[in-house]
């Protein structure tokens, strides 16, 4: 298993937080800086939508041609544009990623008003999707080349936010925006 050290969004109360991404808005924001990455195996990932399986948008790095390239993932598979081309170690940017109504995957780099990369999640019948945050290591020790080698990241400034027509108070009970209960 590769190293991570990830923190996943919370209840209140400290519980663990899951939604439905396919209903309503929901918005995940972060200003990132990748510290140090090893030589050897430099890929990383950053952030990413989980649907309680499998990460359905990350944001990552990617060894390609000897140059690391910042990415986007959608349903596991990458997606276009890339975000940059020859990330450098140590440069900061600025994610917000979006999802709308529906699982409409609209994602923000730096200072773009309009989305840099867009896409369609894939149902996957769950409510249990989360954000998570943190560094994500994608080597093993053969591959990164050495038993200690590590990642670093930096975010600050990260925001979560959920909107939406409907709201959950519970198992047994689902209500409409400007309904009583």
């Amino acid at each position: 298993t590769p190293p991570r050290c990830d923190v996943r969004e919370p209840h209140p109360a400290g519980n663990a937080f899951g939604f439905d991404a396919m209903l309503g808005d929901h918005t995940f924001h972060t200003k990132t800086a990748i510290t140090h990455l090893p030589t050897a195996d430099p890929e990383v990932i950053v952030c990413q939508l989980h649907n309680g399986t499998n990460d359905r948008v990350s944001v990552r790095t990617k060894l390609i041609s000897s140059q690391i390239r910042l990415v986007v993932d959608i349903n596991g598979v990458e997606a276009t544009p890339r975000l940059d081309e020859n990330y450098a170690i140590g440069d900061g940017f600025e994610i917000e990623i979006k999802i709308l109504d529906g699982g409409i995957v609209q994602l923000f780099y730096n200072d773009a008003v309009t989305p840099t990369v867009t896409g369609q999640l894939t149902t996957t019948g769950t409510a249990s999707w989360y954000w998570k945050v943190g560094a994500h290591a994608q080597f093993d020790e053969t591959s990164a080349g050495s038993t200690t080698e590590f990642v670093t990241v930096a975010h600050r400034e990260l925001l979560v936010s959920h909107t939406g027509s409907r709201v959950s108070a519970g198992a047994d009970v689902t209500m409409t925006l400007g309904q009583t209960l």
